[in-house]
């Protein structure tokens, strides 16, 4: 997912800034290994949704299903989303993020 939602920004942007992030996109693929979804990830995903949504918070399923990739697998999760209003580059193990 998060391919494609690198791909995706390629797709969106202007001539001039596409280039660019076209450029960004291919380092960024190079040796790049997908995880497959496993059984443990879904039920993660699940999770994470639903203690979200006990603090207030709603999260898409692509959002969920790659908090609970990197959360399954023990991975470090780095964002740029403004989910929270804070933008900023943050690390986080799932989908709690902290500063």
């Amino acid at each position: 997912m998060s391919v494609e939602e690198l791909w995706l920004g390629v797709l969106r942007a202007d001539a001039a800034v596409a280039a660019r992030r076209r450029e960004t996109y291919r380092r960024a693929v190079e040796g790049f290994v997908a995880m497959e979804i496993e059984v443990a990830v879904p039920q993660m995903s699940a999770v994470l949704r639903a203690e979200g949504r006990s603090r207030g918070r709603r999260y898409a399923l692509a959002q969920s299903l790659i908090g609970a990739t990197a959360r399954v697998h023990g991975l470090p999760l780095y964002t740029q989303d403004d989910h929270g209003g804070h933008a900023r580059r943050r690390r986080t193990h799932g989908v709690r993020v902290g500063s």
